[in-house]
């Protein structure tokens, strides 16, 4: 598991909605394995320094917002130094 609490939100009502069912499943139980969890549904429409509001209302207090688009991470995580981690499902 990671240190912290991680969570990742998606405006949709499934992860990886453009993919097979069963790739969703396999993704949501590597999350679930690694401590990931998810707020499916909500879409974001701020972000400050204190963390994210949704939609609906609901503020999401957070440290760090990584903030993606799509199936792949920004170019600008390359420059971050983070250490790949590779996982299999």
């Amino acid at each position: 598991a990671l240190p912290g609490t991680v969570t990742l939100v998606d405006a949709g009502q499934h992860l990886l909605a453009n993919h097979d069912p069963a790739v969703r499943a396999a993704a949501t139980r590597v999350l679930a394995r690694l401590g990931i969890g998810t707020a499916l549904g909500a879409r974001i429409i701020g972000v400050d320094t204190r963390g994210l509001a949704t939609a609906a209302g609901a503020f999401m207090p957070a440290d760090v917002v990584v903030w993606t688009v799509g199936a792949a991470p920004s170019p600008i995580l390359a420059t971050a130094r983070l250490t790949p981690r590779m996982c299999c499902c």
